[in-house]
């Protein structure tokens, strides 16, 4: 599920449906720390790198998935691990607090209020079209 530091502020992920995966037990995956795959957080209200990674880490997940283009990003991520300290109650707030104004509304969350970034099936699950064929009749079981 989406692990970042906009995602406490607008639909959280992180408030609503971790603490229900914890009490049942259920792992959890992060994914989205950097906002997807092109990043889109790193720069948003000063965040770093480093910042985004060890928020993922600090959030109660079995794992984070970490992408990475090049070998210079996986330096970077190897870095991150290495020197990983959970953020403490302090710098999380203070980390959550620097970005409020910009995530409170989603604007780079937009795969919670978007159905593009659905796939077929949940598309016709909706009552969309599949992405193949805009003119098509949704069906779902046949």
């Amino acid at each position: 599920m989406p692990n970042n530091v906009m995602d406490a502020q607008f639909r959280s992920f992180r408030n609503n449906v971790m603490p229900v995966c914890l009490k049942k037990r259920v792992g959890v995956i992060g994914m989205k720390g950097l906002g997807g795959r092109d990043g889109i957080l790193l720069g948003k209200e000063g965040l770093t790198y480093e910042e985004c990674l060890r928020y993922c880490f600090s959030q109660p997940v079995t794992t984070q998935v970490v992408g990475m283009t090049s070998v210079e990003q996986l330096r970077e991520n190897i870095a991150v691990a290495r020197n990983f300290e959970p953020l403490s109650s302090v710098e999380s707030n203070s980390l959550l607090a620097r970005v409020k104004e910009v995530a409170s509304d989603g604007r780079y969350e937009l795969f919670k209020t978007n159905n593009d970034f659905d796939s077929d099936i949940h598309r016709m699950q909706h009552g969309m079209p599949p992405r193949g064929d805009p003119t098509a009749v949704p069906r779902i079981n046949g």
